[in-house]
């Protein structure tokens, strides 16, 4: 069976190729959004959004995700793994400014991107709170083929206070 190239790997490949060709749509970037991990898993879920070099959208599905290793070797994820672990819904706000995502496995906790100049960053409600999203960490149990998950427990910065909030979500 012939391996394919992760999409990261293609992602990077088409802008150096755009680069090459001096076009005007040779100033993509990808900017890492958060990421998942889990208990029994030694990679993590990055989550991804491909921006124009004045930081704007040019489609309508920028997040992607993949599978990130510790050594920094990437991967797509398998039918799989998107169908019933990491698939999400994105909706791009009709002036191009924020994304919103909804991961499947929790709807009642939609992650809203937004870009102010430069920076994009994530945001969730964690306690109540409006906070920037650093990752979700999936505790599970089983084996890698088909785990069982007891909780998540969502990490972020109070967008206020600075200060960091953890909040555990049962299933």
């Amino acid at each position: 069976m012939k391996r394919r190239p992760p999409k990261a790997l293609f992602v990077r490949l088409f802008l150096i190729l755009l680069l090459l060709n001096g076009s005007p749509a040779a100033a993509a970037r990808v900017v890492k959004l958060f990421y998942i991990e889990s208990s029994i898993l030694s990679s993590r879920v990055q989550y991804s959004i491909l921006l124009s070099d004045n930081f704007t959208i040019h489609s309508a599905s920028p997040v992607f995700s993949y599978r990130e290793y510790r050594s920094g070797r990437t991967r797509k994820l398998n039918w799989t793994e998107r169908k019933f672990a990491y698939n999400f819904r994105q909706t791009v706000s009709r002036d191009s400014t924020s994304v919103r995502i909804v991961l499947s496995k929790y709807p009642h906790k939609p992650i809203t991107v937004k870009f102010s100049g430069k920076h994009i960053r994530p945001y969730i409600t964690i306690k109540g709170k409006k906070c920037r999203l650093e990752k979700i960490y999936i505790k599970a149990t089983g084996n890698e083929a088909w785990p069982s998950v007891k909780y998540a427990r969502v990490t972020g910065f109070d967008t206020v206070s600075g200060q960091k909030l953890t909040e555990r979500i049962d299933r």
